[in-house]
């Protein structure tokens, strides 16, 4: 979902877009986009180590994108470290992106998305019909509101008979 937001937002305008895989857990641009394997990974970003030009990657005239490249048991630590808020702060004032996705870890399966939510404008939650209860998806809502302006909930996987 992030991607296709991504790439619809690059399509309508000329001004920047950046798209930044942050759910470190389990990535996956790399194999939607079938891209291989890169050695330059949005980990080193969060931790002060490179920034975004050198992990970056330009998908079209108006979009650029840094990925996670393999998974992280330490993910926690990472989004919660301060070099996620250094490494963004830093990409909006040498890029200024007019919008910069960001694709989360999911917000009800530990606390890396929280800290996520806390430095976002605005949110997108994104939901799977069929792996999601209703009150989950209340407190995800009700979570998600608590940090920043919630801006709707997309619904994957309806079945309609």
């Amino acid at each position: 979902m992030a991607l296709n937001l991504a790439f619809s937002f690059a399509r309508k305008t000329e001004d920047r877009i950046v798209s930044i895989e942050a759910n470190l857990a389990a990535p996956s641009h790399l194999r939607i986009l079938a891209q291989p394997p890169r050695e330059a990974s949005v980990i080193r970003m969060f931790e002060g180590r490179e920034d975004f030009a050198t992990v970056g990657v330009r998908a079209g005239p108006a979009l650029a994108m840094a990925f996670a490249t393999h998974p992280r048991d330490d993910e926690s630590d990472i989004l919660q470290g301060s070099g996620l808020r250094v490494a963004l702060d830093r990409l909006e004032a040498r890029y200024s992106p007019l919008v910069t996705v960001i694709d989360a870890p999911p917000l009800l399966e530990g606390d890396a998305a929280m800290s996520l939510l806390e430095t976002a404008d605005c949110a997108l939650i994104v939901a799977r019909a069929d792996r999601v209860t209703r009150e989950e998806l209340d407190l995800a809502e009700r979570l998600a509101s608590e940090q920043t302006n919630l801006i709707g909930i997309v619904l994957n996987g309806c079945r309609f008979a």
